[in-house]
């Protein structure tokens, strides 16, 4: 059973190659949404960022839910803070992963994969049989994330530049797709997955 790991920088289009392996019948685990979900669901986990900031992440009248906002003031600024909290919930997310592969496995698939912007840095690109670096010039990511998120050019471009290089990205990939204004996705999708039919898991 193969894995894809999806990985590129923000504004780079992960999103739409993720939808298209989904119409092409390929299981895709967003690591951002399960990551939401865990926060909300996983007693062990809820447990664990509770005893590191609180139980004011998770007030009563949120009936168990994560407090986003009274996390992302705590952890604003606080590269501490931030650490601390990658260091519980990027472990939890990989075993959930895993854990989601297994059943897929079972139900026959004969691949599936994971999208995350951090791959690299969360360290689960280990979990995967190929990693798929997604890229676009900077305008255009600029563009889509001014047009999604309503960003300031300058806010935007600070995204950027706190994350890993899209070269660097490139480098530690197996297939690049470009996701540029005027690429075709279709067809570089179709060529890598014949790739890896090809030469196999």
């Amino acid at each position: 059973m193969f894995t894809l790991a999806i990985t590129g920088g923000i504004g780079s289009g992960k999103s739409v190659v993720s939808g298209i392996l989904r119409l092409k019948e390929l299981p895709v685990y967003d690591t951002d949404s399960e990551a939401k979900r865990l926060m909300n669901e996983d007693e062990s986990l809820k447990n664990k960022l509770i005893i590191a900031f609180g139980q004011k992440i998770y007030p009563e009248h949120l009936e168990g839910r994560l407090d986003r906002i009274a996390l992302a003031k705590i952890i604003f600024n606080n590269q501490d803070a931030i650490r601390l909290v990658n260091s519980i919930v990027h472990p939890e997310v990989k075993r959930d992963f895993i854990s989601w592969r297994e059943k897929r496995q079972k139900e026959g698939y004969p691949g599936v994969a994971l999208e995350s912007a951090i791959l690299f840095s969360a360290k689960i690109e280990d979990v995967a049989t190929h990693i798929v670096a997604v890229t676009a010039s900077e305008m255009t990511r600029i563009e889509r994330v001014s047009h999604r998120d309503h960003a300031p050019k300058e806010a935007i471009l600070a995204r950027i530049r706190s994350q890993m290089s899209q070269e660097e990205i490139i480098d530690r990939s197996d297939f690049v797709i470009s996701n540029d204004r005027d690429d075709l996705i279709i067809p570089q999708v179709d060529k890598m997955l014949t790739t890896i039919n090809t030469i196999g898991n």
